[in-house]
């Protein structure tokens, strides 16, 4: 999200946040949820296969944050393994995972936005690498219960570049994870968490992402059809490199 428009939302919406964020489904009867967008059986096939090397894979490699309408962004996302954690390969994964995020202006990134399609997100709630004090690294994450308030704000996503609109979302939610001791050393932890406001809006960005859930998914009509020149594009883009 660039910084002009970032100014406009804010202006727009007092509650908004000045962070872009990189994304468990809300129903509600008054936001009923939207299936965004449709693409062959053919091309997603196709993109299925180039990309088929991609799956689960933690070997050490450049990252790169995919953009929709890549295909890690709709696949199953496999369980972190108790190897993948002892052996450190998780933890670097997830400190390349916030450098990007900080890189992007973002507060958070789950592990199919780079490509790798693992039951693993991060996030910085103040989106500043100075505040390292602030890193949340969940692994294999679940939420048991959404608080019953909802709220609307405007999201937008790394992997969406350009595009936000305004999704609802329980204000607080409790999950279990395994939680990793930020970047420091130390022993995984395993409970449960609550978590409210900003980042319970957040974590339930980027933990839908893990469902292969999309922002877009959520967003009414108006929104949708204004972002639709936004995604025409990004889909144009991905043919482009097929």
């Amino acid at each position: 999200m660039n910084q002009g428009l970032l100014n406009r939302v804010a202006r727009l919406s007092p509650s908004f946040h000045r962070c872009n964020f990189a994304s468990v489904v809300v129903f509600s009867p008054n936001r009923p949820t939207t299936i965004v967008r449709k693409i062959s059986s053919s091309t997603f096939q196709r993109q299925c296969q180039q990309e088929e090397f991609e799956k689960s894979s933690l070997s050490p490699r450049k990252l790169k944050i995919v953009r929709y309408p890549h295909p890690s962004l709709r696949r199953i996302n496999s369980d972190v393994t108790l190897d993948e954690i002892k052996d450190g390969s998780i933890v670097d994964l997830a400190r390349e995972m916030l450098e990007m995020m900080y890189e992007s202006n973002g507060v958070g990134l789950a592990a199919p936005q780079v490509g790798i399609n693992k039951r693993l997100i991060v996030y910085n709630q103040t989106g500043l690498p100075e505040e390292a004090g602030e890193e949340v690294i969940l692994i294999n994450p679940k939420i048991v219960e959404f608080g019953r308030r909802t709220e609307i704000d405007t999201e937008g996503c790394l992997s969406i570049p350009g595009l936000e609109g305004d999704v609802q979302r329980s204000t607080w939610i409790k999950m279990e994870a395994t939680i990793l001791p930020r970047l420091t050393g130390g022993e995984e932890e395993n409970g449960i968490r609550k978590i409210t406001g900003w980042e319970a809006r957040i974590f339930q960005h980027e933990f839908d992402h893990l469902e292969g859930t999309l922002f877009i998914d959520k967003l009414d009509d108006i929104d949708l059809q204004e972002g639709k020149p936004i995604l025409d594009q990004l889909e144009k883009e991905f043919r482009k490199v097929e």
